[in-house]
């Protein structure tokens, strides 16, 4: 009677582990198992691989917007607002239809099928 009364003393006296997951149980299961940690640790790299690679990039488009005031807006003096307007719109269009701008323009890849530009540019 005496011994089944310290076998249960000594599994009552015992410090309970608590819940949840610490380090010493991550490390022991690593060392028992390590065909299953390697396994799972290969899949894990190999799903994030893979959604890295079949994921589409995002595609890259430009937009400009020209917002033409009737009056310029000047930083230092009021003197200097007095800037012509027809002279203003005229040097913004020239620049829109500046050789460089309108051959960036031409040679975007998704215009090449409009049938309108196709007819415009002549072959060379």
């Amino acid at each position: 009677m005496t011994e089944t009364k310290l076998a249960d003393r000594k599994t009552d006296d015992e410090p309970k582990p608590a819940g949840g997951v610490s380090a010493r149980i991550v490390l022991n299961a690593v060392r028992h198992h390590p065909i299953v940690f390697i396994s799972v640790l290969l899949l894990g790299t190999a799903v994030g691989a893979g959604i890295w690679f079949f994921l589409p990039l995002p595609k890259k488009t430009g937009v400009v917007f020209f917002q033409v005031s009737s009056q310029s807006q000047s930083i230092l003096t009021q003197s200097e607002s007095h800037i012509d307007f027809l002279a203003y719109k005229q040097r913004q269009m020239a620049l829109v239809k500046s050789r460089m701008t309108l051959n960036a323009a031409l040679n975007d890849p998704s215009l090449k099928g409009v049938p309108m530009i196709a007819t415009a540019i002549p072959t060379r």
